[in-house]
């Protein structure tokens, strides 16, 4: 009989230390839900390889927002407007997968986020890439209103399939982005 009862206050404490994992995972986080960010830097460093040989891949986009649409209790559904002045706006939709910087669900965890994306064919100018994206996300309250954030990616590799100038190539590389917290009046009005 007490064999029995130690098995079930453990069983116990194991259940609510399950629990309230399973809340830290839970955050609020429709804080960020219809938020916009301004991309401030958008860079691309890689090579490729086309009918001519190996050269150097570089270049940036500008200007550049994303928009966070939706949460699903794992990730945001994010919107991506880029532009690189000549062939006007393309938008990409993906899915960014987030956690608390705090797990244990600290206060305002939501605050503080890692991020992670796949994207796979995910339309780039006249070709089609594949993109991993590891990121955070930092953003400060201000009376409880979200008023100020960052988006900066930690990592982000990209494999990219196209055509340019008339010849298939290949491309791989490193993309860094880096984006601020904008007010949507900010967003050119053909993207909002």
């Amino acid at each position: 009989m007490q064999t029995a009862k130690v098995w079930l206050i453990a069983l116990m404490v194991v259940s609510l230390i399950i629990l309230d994992l399973n809340l830290a995972y839970a955050q609020d986080m429709s804080i960020w839900v219809g938020k916009w960010f301004q991309i401030k830097s958008f860079k691309v460093v890689g090579n490729c390889d086309e009918v001519g040989g190996m050269k150097k891949d570089s270049g940036s986009l500008l200007p550049g927002y994303m928009k966070f649409t939706s949460w699903n209790g794992q990730y945001f559904q994010v919107e991506e407007h880029l532009t690189n002045g000549d062939i006007g706006w393309f938008e990409n939709t993906f899915n960014l997968y987030c956690i608390p910087g705090d797990q244990l669900g600290g206060p305002d965890s939501e605050l503080d986020l890692l991020a992670w994306a796949q994207k796979s064919d995910y339309s780039v100018g006249d070709g089609v890439a594949t993109i991993q994206i590891s990121s955070r996300i930092q953003g400060k309250k201000k009376s409880g209103v979200l008023n100020s954030a960052t988006y900066k990616t930690l990592s982000e590799a990209y494999i990219w399939f196209g055509n340019e100038v008339a010849d298939y190539e290949i491309c791989a590389g490193n993309i860094t982005i880096s984006a601020k917290l904008v007010a949507e009046d900010k967003v050119p009005i053909e993207i909002r």
